[in-house]
């Protein structure tokens, strides 16, 4: 019994020692969020422009400033007409500011798809999905969002069936049009 005694009580000694480290090094590893506003968008094929992807990132830290030291992001296959880059005003905060203090959010831009009139709308890789991360300088890990672009076919030019379907809509009211006439007439 009283062997059992000793071992319990230099456990929770050892409990109570390491206690402050485990805290110290949970300290060090803040805790943070990455969320795209809008990961999912659609444009029209046949014409060009640029889509911004925004979104926010926050310390969810208390204590702990998070430092950001870059992003990337990854396409996979994607069609030659289109371009990924990081946005301007998120170039900029990562160059001039690139932390968050504990509290703290960024949102705003994160990254832009340019896409021309040449970009096919039923291209094998439609809707054109990618991930977009950002790094920190150590702990935490890094963060990823999916993102997707989907050119849908330009209204403008009617389907087939749409067209037939409306080409023998106008031929039956037509008939009865006509029978009608020649009823009166009769």
């Amino acid at each position: 019994m009283k062997r059992a005694l000793h071992n319990v009580a230099a456990f929770l000694g050892v409990v109570i020692l390491l206690a402050p480290l485990a805290q110290k090094a949970e300290a060090q590893n803040a805790i943070w969020s990455l969320v795209l506003t809008n990961p999912n968008q659609t444009v029209v094929a046949g014409t060009s422009g640029t889509v911004v992807y925004s979104g926010t990132i926050t310390n969810l830290d208390s204590t702990n400033v998070l430092n950001l030291s870059g992003d990337s992001f990854s396409t996979g296959t994607w069609d030659p007409s289109l371009s990924v880059t990081e946005d301007p005003a998120f170039f900029n905060f990562l160059l001039n500011t690139g932390s968050l203090n504990p509290g703290d959010s960024y949102s705003g831009a994160l990254l832009d798809v340019t896409y021309t009139s040449s970009t096919p709308a039923t291209a094998m890789n439609n809707p054109y999905a990618g991930t977009f991360t950002i790094s920190t300088d150590g702990n935490p890990n890094d963060q990823t969002q999916n993102f997707t672009l989907n050119v849908k076919p330009n209204a403008s030019t009617p389907e087939a069936s749409s067209f037939w379907g409306l080409a023998g809509l106008v031929t039956v009211c037509g008939c009865i049009g006509l029978r009608r006439q020649r009823r009166r007439i009769a």
